[in-house]
Formats: structure tokens, sequence, C-alpha cells
């Protein structure tokens, strides 16, 4: 069962009244039948792209992340208008890795029925950029495995579902002979650096 607006309040809110509503959301989200979700069904998925096929323990990696997000449902920025909103986030569950910066894309500005005020969020499907240290300790001709997690908090116009992370995960191998990834979409996200960094996050 999804929260409806009745459509006199589907007007302007005021301005306090935004946080109220907009956790009014989430606490309906958290009971089993405020929204209707396939059983298994991600509404984020991630898949992850290194910038090459072999690196050296010490070396500096840049990683792709695509997200594709459903159709009808948005996501929150990394850096959310107001100090209420679940922002999302990327860390590495691998302390032997260093996260050393994250570049996000611009977020879309939207308003919704729950909020008086437009939102930054992200819609369809965006590019983050990792820059991850490789750990100096790596063997040489071995097979690492970089595990990260995507947080996130799914909303529609009616609804917004608990906050939830989703797993990823990049095969690498170390030695010689690594070569670059041909892929436009490197030099579109690391080429302009709108970089947060995240200190400290693994």
């Amino acid at each position: 069962m999804l929260l409806q607006w009745p459509a006199a309040r589907k007007a302007v809110l005021p301005r306090f009244q935004a946080p109220i509503n907009y956790m009014l959301l989430f606490f309906l989200a958290l009971a089993p039948q405020a929204f209707s979700q396939p059983a298994g069904e991600e509404l984020v998925k991630i898949h992850s792209v290194p910038a090459q096929s072999a690196v050296q323990p010490g070396d500096t990696l840049d990683v792709l992340l695509v997200v594709t997000i459903t159709g009808g449902w948005h996501i929150n920025s990394d850096k959310p208008l107001e100090e209420y909103i679940i922002p999302s986030t990327v860390t590495l569950t691998d302390s032997s890795f260093e996260l050393v910066e994250t570049i996000w894309p611009k977020a879309q500005l939207k308003k919704f029925a729950f909020s008086a005020d437009p939102m930054a969020v992200y819609e369809q499907k965006i590019l983050v950029g990792l820059r991850v240290k490789i750990p100096a300790t790596a063997k040489e001709k071995s097979t690492l495995s970089l595990t990260g997690q995507f947080g996130y908090q799914a909303c529609n116009d009616e609804v917004c579902l608990p906050p939830k992370k989703v797993m990823f995960t990049t095969e690498l191998k170390t030695g010689d002979g690594g070569k670059k990834v041909r892929d436009d979409r490197f030099e579109k996200v690391f080429r302009k650096r709108s970089t947060t960094k995240q200190d400290g996050a693994r």
C-alpha cells in the first residue's frame, strides 16, 4: 500500500512541512505493507569497471561505477540540499584498499509532492568515479577482489523506501602488462573531477 497524497495536499507546502512529510514517508515505508516491490528486485544495480587490466602493488587505480536506477524511482544525491535527507554514499569493505577520491555527477534538481522545495537527486543511470589505492603488500601475479558498498535511499513521488546498501566487486590482476581500458566514460568522469573526498571511508 503506497502513501497517497489527497489532491488538496498536492499544492505547494510550507517550507517547514517538508522535513515532516519526508520523514513521514520514510517511517511508513518501514512497514512491509507500506510499499509494493517485487521480491528480489533491486531498484539500484551497480556494475564496476577498472581502468586497467592489471595493476602494480601500491598503484592508484581509477574504477568506474555504472549505477542503474529503476524507472519511476530516484535516489538522493551525495550532497542533499537539506540536512535531514539521507545521501548516497560509496564505501570500501576491504580495509587493505584506500578510497582516495569519489567523483560524483551533477545532481538533478526536481520537485516532488512531499517537498515544497526542489531536491537534489539522481535518476535513470549515473557514473561515479572512484580513485583507489592498491595495497602495497599485494602479491605479484595474483588476483585481488576490490569490494564495496553503494548506499542509497530510493523514493518515488509517493513513498520512500528504507535506506539500503548494494555490494559491488571488481576483480583485479597484479603484475606487469596492464593495459588501459578503452572506454570514453572514464574520460568523461575523471576529466571533470567534480570531486567529493571521503576521508577514512572503507
